[in-house]
């Protein structure tokens, strides 16, 4: 069934007024917000590996963990958090771009949790609680997007995490923001959804009921102290729905949470859900100034754009929300290096990677994934144009100069990587094809992570591709 928190209030005819809101028109406005970028918290993926290729290519952006269950941290030793978060000497650095989202539903396993990483050291930028994926429910698991069922524990579980940092931020040191992911709605199966979009009267009347539940919930967030929402735009099905089809299926509704962002006007609300290229990011980002522009006060209460799965496709065009978008010396310059600043980024990722394995920290799938994505990027884009550079989903915004330059850097990516390898397997780096032949060296890889690993990246990577 469709849960409105708010339903019986409007049944009798009382509708409450929305949170958020205030009668002093200097408090309704929107705070003045720099914008952000987030790359989107995605399970197999945004693993510390992958985050160290993003940090290169987009240093402002900011970088979520992949979803940690609470249980599976309180019972890790220091090699297990360690590889989920990095050196406590090298993590002081990179604190303010990375945020840790957490899974569950225990307030005490959660403060206590928050605390004990909190107290070891670990700084993150802000702590995340994960009221939105659907499809943990369906695992058998009462927490992720279940949980907007459930506002009065989920203002619990924002306190418990709230009262971890202050309690363990004596030294007056950086505190964490706390924010909130959740959709618009949530619906145990399609069958509801359908149902409360064709038994309406109008589209309006279960939109504003829909509107006035989630509010209602986010409410009690703030109440809990959040200070941020990430609002996956389409509604939840917790049943009936695989993961990619729960992306795909439930429809977007941006001017909902353009709706959601002015009702809460101390918040910043950031969208998620649907944008596959930069192109989609710089329409939207302008849609949403025009959209405002046209009623009132001509700047958008939506404070940042999240996005995920297009960045696995192509990770490259991190470099171009980087120097066209977050990096405001770099939006009016036309003539970037693409493709030193792609090699830059390469080489210092492998340095990277020959420590973590002289460490033996990360597991060489780890390791060799942001190169794989990398290249099927490349290899595409260039065997997609007939002419001989590559134009990423930015359009005219980012060109490769030189498709032999870029294939070079790659190479030698992956011979660094067999040469690590134990010395009976050093042979292997013969079948890395000297001349460009990308498929081949994609192929490369799966010498090194095996067969059963490789082929459950194409198997992955074809998911990735728009619908």
């Amino acid at each position: 069934m469709f849960h409105f928190l708010g339903l019986l209030l409007v049944a009798s005819g009382q509708r409450r007024s929305l949170p958020g809101k205030s009668n002093d028109p200097s408090i309704a406005l929107p705070l003045p917000r720099s914008y952000e970028f987030h790359v989107a918290p995605m399970q197999g993926y945004t693993n510390a590996p992958l985050r160290h290729l993003f940090q290169l290519l987009s240093p402002d952006a900011i970088l979520w963990t992949e979803m940690e269950k609470v249980k599976d941290l309180l019972g890790a030793d220091d090699l297990a958090i360690q590889k989920r978060f990095g050196d406590l000497e090298k993590q002081h650095d990179n604190r303010h771009r990375l945020t840790l989202q957490l899974g569950g539903n225990d307030a005490f396993a959660m403060e206590k949790c928050v605390s004990g990483l909190l107290q070891s050291g670990y700084q993150f930028r802000e702590i995340n609680l994960n009221c939105g994926c659907p499809s943990i429910e369906a695992g058998g698991a009462d927490y992720g997007a279940s949980l907007m069922k459930q506002p009065a524990l989920t203002r619990t579980l924002f306190e418990a995490i709230g009262n971890a940092c202050r309690s363990s931020n004596i030294h007056n040191t950086h505190m964490p923001a706390i924010s909130l992911k959740c959709r618009t709605a949530v619906f145990d199966d399609i069958n509801d959804l359908e149902f409360a979009m064709t038994s309406s009267p109008d589209e309006k009347w279960w939109k504003d009921e829909h509107f006035q539940s989630l509010c209602e919930y986010i409410d009690q967030a703030q109440l809990g102290g959040i200070s941020h929402v990430v609002l996956h735009s389409r509604p939840a099905i917790l049943s009936g729905l695989s993961p990619t089809k729960n992306r795909l299926i439930p429809p977007l509704d941006y001017d909902f949470v353009e709706q959601v962002a002015s009702e809460f006007p101390a918040l910043r609300v950031t969208l998620n859900g649907g944008i596959q290229t930069l192109q989609d990011l710089k329409t939207e980002k302008m849609n949403r100034r025009n959209h405002i522009k046209g009623e009132s006060r001509g700047v958008s209460t939506i404070g940042s754009h999240m996005a995920g799965r297009w960045l696995l496709r192509s990770p490259m065009s991190l470099l171009a929300i980087q120097h066209r978008i977050l990096d405001s010396k770099d939006r009016a310059n036309n003539v970037v290096p693409w493709d030193d600043i792609f090699a830059g980024a390469i080489e210092k990722y492998m340095r990277y990677v020959e420590g973590s394995i002289d460490k033996k920290i990360h597991p060489w799938s780890e390791l060799c994934l942001p190169l794989y994505l990398a290249i099927e990027e490349l290899r595409t884009g260039f065997e997609e144009d007939a002419e001989e550079h590559l134009i990423l989903h930015a359009q005219d915004d980012v060109q490769w100069a030189s498709e032999h330059f870029l294939y070079e850097t790659m190479k030698e990516a992956v011979e660094r990587m067999v040469l690590r390898l134990p010395g009976s397997k050093q042979g292997k780096s013969k079948a890395i094809p000297r001349e460009i032949h990308w498929k081949r060296l994609s192929s490369a890889l799966k010498n090194i992570v095996g067969t059963k690993v490789y082929n459950k990246w194409r198997r992955n990577r074809k998911e990735l591709l728009p619908s």
